[in-house]
C-alpha cells in the first residue's frame, strides 16, 4: 500500500466510509499493534507530530506486503505503535470515536448518555426562576430580555427592580448545559456546564463588576475596550471580573476563566487583546497577561505559563481539546458535560491523553477513547466506574 492509498483510507475512516473491508483492515493494523504491547497509552510524542513523516514511516515500514499483521512487519509494528496511535487516535481519530459510536458493534446493548445542550436558569432579583429555552442558545440583556433572535423573554418591568435601579441577575447552566448572555453593555459571555454568572441587569457607569463560579469565555464588547484604552469619559470605570481567588480587569480582550470548586485551581486564559489578574482581596497590584498566557492561582499564589489557548476554549467551539491532559482532568470534563458522576475504583490512572473530539459525541462515544486505549472504565447507569 502507498503512502497515498493509506492518507485515503484514513480519510475515509475519519468520515465513516470505509466498506467493512476497508474498516477491518485497519481493525487488524491497530489489533496487531495492541497485541505486541498490550498495555500501550497514547504517546506524548503523538501529540506534537508530522504527519508526512508518519505517513513515509507508515508506507516504508508498515503497510508494505499484502498482510500488514504478518509476523515478519511484527517489530516494525512495535518500533511504529506511537505513530500508529497518533494516526489512529489524533490524525484520523478526531472524530474516530464519533464514528465507532454510530456503527454497529458486537457488544451487548448499554445505555448511552447523549451529550449537553442549550440548557440555563434565569434566577431575578426577587427570587423568581425562568427555564430558558432549550431552543435558543443565548439571551441579550438590554431593556428587557430576550432571546438572540430578538423573542421576548421578559420585559423590563418585569425584572424586578426597585426605584428604577439595577438590581442583580444570575444565570445558571447545570451539568450538561451551556448558554450565552450579552451583558447590558453589549459583552458576549459563554458559559461551559454546571457554572453561575452574576450580573447587574444594566450597568450604571459607577461599578461594573460580574461574578463568576464555574467557567465562561468572555468577549468584552467594543465599547468597553475604546474606554478602557481611552481612559476616561462616562464609560471609564473599568470591567472586572471577579471568579474565585481572581479578579480580573479588563482593559479589551477575549479571555476565559475556569473556576470550578472541584478543581483546586483557577486558571484564566487569555486570548486576545489584554487583562489583569490579581488575587481577589489581595493587595499585589496584579499581573498584566498578553495573549496566550494563563494565571494559575493555587494555595493563594499566582503563577503565569505559556500555554496553547485552544486548549482551554475549544468547549466554547463544541470541542473537547485534550493536550497532554491528565485522565483525572479529561473526566471532570466528561463529569460536567454528560451530567455524570466518576468514580475510580482502584485509584486514578496516571494515563494523559491528546486530541481533538466534537462535544456532540455520546458519552459511549468517548467510552471508546478509553477503552481503546486501555483504560478499563465502564457506564454504570450514571456512574462513570474506573476500574
Amino acid at each position: 500500500m502507498t503512502k497515498e492509498e493509506a492518507r485515503i483510507l484514513f480519510e475515509k475512516y475519519r468520515m465513516g466510509t470505509c466498506t467493512p473491508e476497508e474498516r477491518a483492515l485497519i481493525d487488524r493494523w491497530y489489533a496487531a499493534a495492541t497485541r505486541q504491547r498490550p498495555n500501550a497509552r497514547l504517546d506524548p510524542a503523538g501529540l506534537e507530530y508530522d504527519q508526512e513523516a508518519i505517513l513515509e514511516k507508515l508506507q516504508t515500514q508498515f503497510f508494505t506486503g499484502d498482510d500488514p499483521t504478518a509476523p515478519r512487519l511484527r517489530r516494525g509494528i512495535y518500533r511504529l505503535l506511537p505513530y500508529a496511535a497518533a494516526v489512529l487516535l489524533i490524525s484520523a481519530v478526531a472524530g474516530y470515536f464519533m464514528v465507532v459510536s454510530q456503527q454497529p458493534v458486537e457488544s451487548p446493548v448499554v445505555a448511552d448518555i447523549p451529550p449537553g445542550g442549550n440548557r440555563a436558569v434565569l434566577t431575578l432579583a426577587d427570587g423568581r426562576t425562568i427555564d430558558l429555552s432549550s431552543e435558543h442558545a443565548g439571551i441579550v440583556v438590554a431593556e428587557g430580555i430576550t432571546y438572540l433572535d430578538g423573542s421576548q423573554v421578559m420585559e423590563n418591568d418585569d425584572l424586578g427592580m426597585e426605584n428604577d435601579r439595577a438590581s442583580d441577575v444570575s444565570i445558571t447552566t447545570p451539568k450538561g448545559g451551556t448558554y450565552q448572555v450579552t451583558l447590558p453593555d453589549g459583552s458576549k459571555v459563554w458559559l461551559n456546564a454546571n457554572s453561575t454568572l452574576r450580573y447587574p441587569s444594566r450597568f450604571d457607569g459607577h461599578e461594573r463588576v460580574v461574578f463568576l463560579e464555574g467557567e465562561a469565555y468572555f468577549d468584552i464588547s467594543e465599547q468597553v475596550r475604546s474606554a478602557a484604552r481611552a481612559g476616561s469619559g462616562p464609560q471609564k470605570v473599568p470591567f472586572r471580573v471577579v471568579g474565585g481567588d481572581q479578579t480580573i480587569e479588563v482593559l479589551g480582550t477575549e479571555f476565559n476563566i475556569a473556576n470550578y470548586p472541584d478543581d483546586p485551581a483557577t486558571k484564566t486564559t487569555l486570548v486576545e487583546g489584554t487583562v489583569k489578574v490579581a488575587m481577589t482581596g489581595g493587595t499585589h497590584a496584579g499581573f498584566i497577561l498578553k495573549p496566550g498566557q494563563q494565571a494559575t492561582t493555587r494555595n493563594a499564589a499566582i503563577e503565569i505559563n505559556e500555554v496553547d489557548a485552544n486548549q482551554y476554549t475549544a468547549w466554547k467551539d463544541g470541542y473537547f481539546f485534550f493536550k497532554k491532559t491528565p485522565l483525572q482532568d479529561v473526566l471532570r470534563q466528561v463529569s460536567r458535560w454528560y451530567d455524570v458522576e466518576v468514580e475510580y475504583r482502584n485509584g486514578v490512572p496516571s494515563d494523559i491523553f491528546g486530541g481533538q473530539i466534537k462535544r456532540d459525541v455520546t458519552l459511549q462515544g468517548l467510552i471508546e477513547i478509553l477503552q481503546v486505549s486501555n483504560i478499563d472504565v465502564t457506564l454504570e447507569g450514571s456512574v462513570l466506574a474506573v476500574h
